[in-house]
């Protein structure tokens, strides 16, 4: 009778999240700037890594590490890049990385969530929000450059916004003609 008890009331034992690690190419990042309103700029990371851990009973994921390297900042030409750096938009010769800690387990429902964290930049951390979407989790059927055939994959989405000003990057409308306003977007692919 005891046994039946157990079998019957136990709760089954939770899984362990599992650990996963990107690779060069599995992480995609963009910065988006407003020049004065005329147009939009993009900047992208060409170079990233991330670790994080993902529980697919519970959908959450958790302990988000994310590294954007700043010396693989590129954008649609070298003029605008040394525009950007020379009007205090970004400087990627200023600093090693941009980086993203997540600080709390999100949670996704219907493939959103809200992931809380510290986004840092040139050493100064301040908590943000991003909104993350849960594109695929599943397993890769054929080996590519930056995949590989058979592990378990997962793929999200995160975009969040910050004030340059707070990071100490200029934001002085009449020293440079970029907004203040920023959009930093990320796509991340991890495999187990």
């Amino acid at each position: 009778m005891t046994l039946l008890f157990v079998l019957l009331f136990a709760s089954p034992a939770a899984a362990e999240p599992k650990t996963y690690m990107s690779q060069e190419g599995q992480v995609n990042s963009l910065l988006i700037f407003e020049q004065t309103g005329f147009a939009r700029v993009y900047g992208i990371f060409t170079k990233g890594l991330a670790r994080f851990f993902y529980d697919d009973a519970l959908k959450t994921v958790d302990g988000l590490k994310l590294a954007m390297l700043a010396n693989s900042f590129a954008t649609a030409s070298p003029v605008l890049r040394d525009d950007m750096s020379g009007h205090g938009a970004y400087d990627p010769d200023s600093e090693r990385e941009i980086a993203f800690v997540q600080n709390e387990v999100a949670r996704f429902e219907n493939g959103k969530a809200k992931i809380k964290g510290q986004l840092v930049i040139n050493n100064i951390r301040k908590n943000v929000v991003a909104d993350a979407d849960l594109n695929k989790f599943g397993r890769i059927s054929e080996t590519t450059h930056v995949m590989e055939e058979g592990k378990e994959t997962l793929g999200f989405s995160f975009h969040l916004s910050f004030k340059r000003s707070e990071f100490s990057m200029s934001a002085d409308s009449t020293t440079t003609p970029f907004n203040d306003d920023v959009v930093l977007m990320v796509d991340i692919i991890g495999q187990n």
